[in-house]
């Protein structure tokens, strides 16, 4: 009997243990992924993919934090007719969208525009952990081709709840950095495809550790584009291509670099990433826009991100470019 009465406690215990763990990642962590951390981004594009309806005269563009910072879409809506829709999301790769292909082909834009630098295509920049398995329950990462196979991804209801605890300590930080000081709010910037950047609540046109930084900097292992495949490579080209048999237009931007930076990346890093932007270009019948160097470090807020000047003039200039 005391045995039973025991086993009960215990069962009861865990439930609630279970359902306070429960509350803490639902009232804490949650809104701290989507409101106070750029990984919110990922799981706001799936959320736009699955409620899109197909228009005519759209155009989706798919890049890296400097396409969500460099783009003004409501800007480049006055300009060229078409409803550009800023799909930028920080720290893509072409591996990292590829888990957006099908999606993008339902959602059936008349245009995507890819941006591209050396970091997009070097494999070496980061490990996205945290990006394929927080889009679990909203897509299904079909990993037949290997890419996959050192990530969590595909997590059930369950795995994604007891994964999420890993965000505990930065939530529970962030709310005692809300209650004694300002901090900067991600929750418009991820579920914004049109104009909101992160760069207007700095309120600076220039990030005045860059230069002392950049002049330091000997190591450019994240723009280390070899000559040789690898599965970012392998996934841009994919993208392209399927893309294409879809019947969607396609157009690759080389995205703008600062020149205190570009001068510093070495040239073989360079020369095999727009060898292989060529290629493809060629490949796959697909122009390219090159903005590499297209502006002066005064247009920039750091190395690859435009400040207010150089998005006004970038976004001006892409949106007829691309038309």
């Amino acid at each position: 009997m005391k045995k039973l009465k025991l086993g009960g406690v215990i069962t009861l215990a865990v439930i609630i243990a279970f359902l306070l763990y429960f509350l803490i990642i639902n009232s804490l962590v949650d809104s701290y992924i989507e409101d106070y951390t750029d990984i919110g981004r990922s799981i706001a594009l799936f959320d736009f993919y699955d409620n899109y309806e197909d228009i005519e005269k759209d155009i989706f563009y798919i890049g890296p934090s400097s396409f969500k910072e460099d783009i003004d879409a409501g800007l480049m809506d006055g300009i060229n007719g078409y409803n550009n829709l800023n799909l930028g999301n920080p720290a893509s790769t072409s591996l990292r969208r590829y888990v957006e292909i099908d999606h993008i082909i339902k959602a059936n834009p008349e245009t995507v525009v890819l941006g591209v630098g050396p970091m997009s295509l070097s494999g070496k920049w980061l490990s996205p952990d945290d990006h394929y398995a927080l889009i679990s329950d909203k897509t299904e990462i079909n990993n037949s081709l290997g890419f996959y196979d050192e990530y969590p991804i595909n997590l059930n209801k369950l795995q994604l709840l007891l994964y999420k605890r890993k965000f505990f300590a930065n939530a529970l930080f962030k709310k005692i950095e809300l209650i004694t000081g300002n901090s900067l709010y991600y929750g418009d910037y991820n579920i914004d495809f049109k104009s909101e950047n992160i760069l207007k609540q700095v309120e600076e046109d220039l990030d005045i550790k860059f230069a002392e930084e950049i002049k330091s900097k000997n190591s450019f292992e994240e723009f280390e584009v070899l000559s040789t495949k690898n599965n970012e490579k392998i996934a841009f080209e994919l993208i392209i291509e399927q893309l294409k048999e879809n019947n969607i237009k396609v157009f690759i931007v080389k995205i703008p670099v600062n020149p205190l930076l570009f001068e510093k990346i070495p040239e073989e890093y360079l020369k095999n990433y727009n060898d292989f932007i060529l290629k493809n270009s060629e490949k796959y019948d697909v122009k390219v826009l090159d903005y590499t160097e297209s502006y002066g470090e005064n247009y920039f807020y750091d190395g690859l991100h435009l400040n207010r000047f150089g998005r006004e003039d970038f976004s001006k200039k892409l949106a007829k470019d691309v038309v």
